[in-house]
């Protein structure tokens, strides 16, 4: 059954997205917050039981309850997991790697660093601690560990004197060891070794806690069991079904917010991946930019005794409009990423490697079509403009014209970024300001970006004109009055539903090749293919 999460998350192109989805960020979500953390603590202690292998000890330990999205490759269908990103931070926050405990971000795991060698020094250190007061400095997040299991096993404490007595027969000792088995049996717990329980409660009496905390730790890094403990993260995906109580908007707009959050801190090869879902995000909530939306992200409240709570101070908020700041930023910063909309794909008969492999090509496709222009030049070259254009004198006009000039900047990349151009050009002359987008269908729309060009002016209210790819060269050649009188150059302009007409041009089918003719204007010097830039 398919809950309001996963029909979310299975938004847009079905790639590997591993983004991090925090726990306290999902219970603040919910409407009944309790009901959230009981569907997810029982099954998260069925995973927790799982970890723990036969010869381990059976030490209270704290994972955290960090989700991850993953994917199905066969079905493409995302979900969450529990995160093995989670399971190996659990690790590094109890062991306090690089000073960890002292930092305010405990939940944050995008992109964390696994050091193996940190991971051994702190194991040396936690093999000698033989007092609290040490442990409690040096691990400060493991002694709460310790302190839980110190209250569990106090009631072993009085039996272990009996036990470890040489003048008591074994008849006695063996009789003690069936009445705790018998215990632990009536209150339904199963697989219980007595004794290693009894060696775990002596190493809690005897101050050995730190040895035994560091062959747990060994445990879970056994290369067999910790690939056996991720395999099970994988294959067990969280059943969030029944946890209906969820605001679709504030949902969309938290899950908008986790994959920006990783497009801006994973490498550049991987940035755009995740901006897949936060296009398609603003492509659909476009009319919630200003609403009075918002969410609560970033609480570090751990045992979530204030689940009940509204006045929570950690943490801050995210409305669509800062969001959309952030996006946008990330655009202006990363000229090669694309704003496209994937959702008339389909991709129901592909696989994840199938799916992969069409993503590759079709951005390749799109870097090998701005041949003329590359990206680098055109998209940097408009940055650089739109951000040198401060000539008025009060600096709050100056900052609504800059905001101004930005989101018009987003508008006209993410809806040609979207229509998929065959190449783009860049006009000088009686065209100087305009951007030239080239279609398989043949057709030319020309775009002017600036009314200034050496100013960076944006234009605002200019017409829209299109033609044919074999009478570009000479209609461009015309003056503004001869083009708009002439009948092969169709012209709109900024009102209304443009976009709509202009998508209608060159969704048409043609018989123009244009990419032979493309390559007969280059040739013929009619448009300069340059890398350094293009003329027409």
């Amino acid at each position: 059954m398919s809950g309001l999460i996963e029909q979310s998350l299975n938004k847009c192109v079905p790639v590997d997205t591993p983004a991090i989805i925090r726990y306290n960020d999902l219970i603040e979500l919910a409407d009944d917050r309790r009901e959230l953390d009981r569907i997810i603590e029982k099954q998260f202690q069925r995973t927790v039981n799982y970890f723990v292998k036969t010869g381990m000890p059976n030490l209270p330990f704290q994972f955290f309850k960090t989700f991850e999205v993953s994917i199905n490759p066969d079905t493409l269908e995302k979900h969450l997991v529990f995160s093995p990103q989670g399971y190996l931070h659990s690790i590094m926050w109890n062991l306090n790697c690089n000073g960890m405990n002292n930092k305010n971000e405990s939940g944050d795991l995008t992109l964390v660093s696994f050091d193996m060698g940190e991971i051994a020094n702190r194991l040396k250190v936690l093999r000698r601690i033989h007092s609290e007061n040490k442990l409690k400095k040096e691990f400060p997040f493991l002694y709460k560990s310790y302190l839980k299991g110190a209250s569990i096993y106090k009631n072993y404490f009085a039996v272990l004197d009996v036990l470890d007595n040489p003048n008591v027969s074994g008849n006695i000792k063996d009789g003690i060891k069936q009445k705790i088995n018998n215990a632990w049996r009536n209150s339904s717990v199963v697989g219980l070794d007595i004794d290693q329980e009894i060696d775990t409660a002596r190493g809690f009496k005897n101050n050995e806690y730190g040895v035994m905390a560091a062959r747990f730790i060994e445990g879970l890094l056994d290369d067999e069991i910790l690939n056996d403990n991720i395999n099970y993260l994988y294959t067990h995906p969280v059943d969030l079904s029944k946890a209906s109580n969820f605001n679709k908007d504030k949902l969309e707009l938290y899950l908008a917010y986790r994959f920006l959050d990783m497009a801006v801190r994973v490498p550049q090869d991987q940035k755009q991946r995740y901006l897949y879902f936060v296009s398609n995000y603003f492509m659909e909530n476009k009319d919630k930019l200003d609403s009075d939306l918002k969410i609560h992200v970033g609480s570090t409240n751990e045992d979530m005794k204030n689940l009940d709570k509204e006045d929570i101070k950690s943490g801050h908020y995210i409305t669509p409009r800062n969001l959309y700041e952030q996006y946008r930023k990330l655009l202006v910063n990363n000229p090669n990423l694309r704003a496209i909309n994937f959702n008339n794909v389909d991709f129901s008969n592909m696989n994840l490697e199938q799916v992969e492999e069409f993503m590759e090509l079709y951005l390749e496709d799109l870097g090998a079509n701005w041949e003329i222009i590359p990206p680098s030049v055109m998209d940097e070259e408009m940055v650089r403009r739109t951000r040198g254009f401060c000539n008025e004198k009060d600096e709050e006009e100056r900052r609504i014209h800059q905001e101004r000039l930005l989101d018009l900047f987003i508008e006209k990349k993410e809806f040609y970024d979207s229509c998929d151009p065959f190449y783009r050009i860049k006009g000088h002359n009686t065209f100087d300001g305009y951007i030239g987008y080239i279609f398989t269908n043949g057709k030319v729309v020309l775009d002017k970006f600036y009314d200034d060009v050496m100013s960076g002016k944006v234009a605002d209210g200019h017409a829209i004109y299109v033609m044919n790819i074999d009478e570009f060269y000479e209609l461009s050649q015309l003056s503004k009055s001869e083009l708009i009188r002439n009948k092969m150059c169709r012209r709109y302009v900024h009102r209304g539903d443009w976009q709509s007409r202009v998508k209608q041009e060159i969704a048409e089918a043609g018989s123009t090749n244009a990419a032979s003719e493309v390559n007969m204007l280059i040739k013929t010097n009619k448009i300069n293919g340059i890398n350094e830039g293009t003329s027409s």
